[in-house]
């Protein structure tokens, strides 16, 4: 659960962290597939469809993705590359306003050093930079940056709404394995009784 009670919002960090990689590229690769008119990889409101190509084409597995986010409906999908890694954007829209959340592998990332608020899974950052905002955080070895328009504090809302469908998801694929396996197993003795 997100923690952001005192929350300071900071837009510009620590001296010098405002340049680091994981701040600035998000921003930079949200504003510059805005303003190319470059068309997705895949575009589909479909999480599945989207995790169905996304498969093998990195060295992380796609998350779960909900197709509707705080009002923003799921329009797609793109590789990147930038700080050093291929990763996903995947990219939400609402009217004019556009919600990109990047996935990544948080393997030899330099995350800023301050950490004003914290996730079940660790810290969670917020900088902004040319009007937008970016919001990171770590679960595992993956990181996510989710880049919009949007107020900090409409970033972590939805940030929290993404981590609670995560979990959801979770949830409901291990009841799913757990049934089967039972299945299974209610089989396999029915065919011994046989």
């Amino acid at each position: 659960m997100l923690v952001y009670a005192e929350l300071k919002w900071q837009w510009t960090g620590l001296p010098g962290e405002a340049e680091l990689p994981v701040v600035t590229e998000p921003i930079n690769d949200a504003i510059t597939f805005r303003l190319s008119g470059r068309p997705l990889d895949v575009s589909s409101s479909s999480p599945t469809a989207l995790a169905s190509w996304f498969k093998g084409k990195t060295d992380f597995s796609f998350p779960t993705v909900p197709a509707r986010l705080a009002g923003f409906k799921l329009q797609g999908i793109r590789l990147c590359y930038f700080l050093h890694r291929r990763l996903a954007a995947v990219l939400y829209q609402n009217g004019n306003r556009a919600l990109t959340l990047y996935v990544m592998s948080g393997e030899q990332l330099d995350l800023p050093a301050d950490s004003p608020a914290q996730i079940e899974t660790g810290p969670l950052w917020l900088r902004g930079a040319k009007g937008y905002s970016n919001l990171i955080w770590r679960d595992g070895s993956t990181v996510y940056a989710l880049v919009s328009e949007l107020s900090g504090r409409e970033l972590l809302e939805i940030a929290k709404e993404l981590q609670s469908g995560a979990r959801s998801a979770a949830s409901i694929e291990l009841k799913l394995k757990t049934l089967h396996s039972e299945a299974s197993r209610a089989s396999d003795r029915s065919a011994e009784s046989a």
